[in-house]
């Protein structure tokens, strides 16, 4: 009831921004009302905060409205995949999506998206903007590959970022080679453990066979978990 007041009063005026920070800040509010704030068509939403000191509470980056929308724990895949949309089929600086507040609010919602399809999708378009970039560093789902382009391009707004990203790369490629001997590791326990013989024969070994998993979820590897987690934004 108070979001539809702010909405239908406040309609196109810069102050109805500082009112619904009030309520995006909140750790508890609905990813419903969530929703309902990132469908405004407001350009005050994408500005960066009007408040002042403590005004506001513990916004002290004084992060945009929708920018706290696109990050925020509670907001949908839903409400992201809505916000990546609206960018990605705007043209370039026509309107509030596409300006450059528009894309630190991609960049936000990127940070938390799952589909590496559409991860590449915003790095293939917005590949020389620090924001996104920044935003794709951070996100765990984000392909090896990509974090390997960003540490390779030569720009002096990227120097950190690059070094930032190279080293990113190098962990989860660390992860999924550890992951990938871990897994080696438990399917030979499995073998010892149905063939207790040390010295199992290859005459022996076709009698030694090991048994089949049970149909259905089974433990994976980092990399593999996380292309699972992909199928939606």
């Amino acid at each position: 009831r108070l979001l539809s007041y702010y909405v239908n009063e406040y309609a196109n005026n810069p102050y109805r921004a500082l009112l619904l920070e009030r309520v995006v800040q909140r750790w508890d509010v609905t990813p419903k009302v969530l929703d309902a704030i990132a469908r405004l068509e407001d350009p005050h939403l994408f500005k960066p905060s009007l408040s002042r000191d403590d005004l506001i509470g513990q916004n002290r980056r004084r992060s945009a409205v929708m920018h706290t929308v696109a990050g925020h724990s509670n907001a949908t895949r839903a409400t992201r995949a809505f916000i990546v949309q609206k960018v990605l089929t705007s043209e370039r600086g026509t309107n509030h999506w596409t300006d450059e507040y528009g894309l630190q609010v991609l960049a936000a919602a990127a940070q938390r998206l799952h589909d590496q399809k559409t991860l590449r999708r915003i790095f293939n378009r917005y590949k020389l903007n620090v924001s996104i970039a920044t935003g794709l560093l951070w996100n765990t789902r984000t392909p090896i590959d990509i974090l390997r382009e960003i540490a390779a391009i030569d720009d002096a707004g990227f120097q950190q970022l690059s070094v930032d990203a190279d080293k990113r790369a190098d962990e989860l490629t660390q992860r999924k080679s550890d992951c990938a001997s871990a897994s080696a590791a438990s399917a030979g326990s499995k073998i010892a453990h149905h063939c207790p013989s040390a010295g199992c024969s290859a005459g022996l070994a076709s009698s030694c066979a090991v048994r089949a998993p049970r149909p259905g979820p089974t433990s994976s590897t980092w990399s593999s978990g996380s292309s699972a987690a992909a199928a939606t934004i």
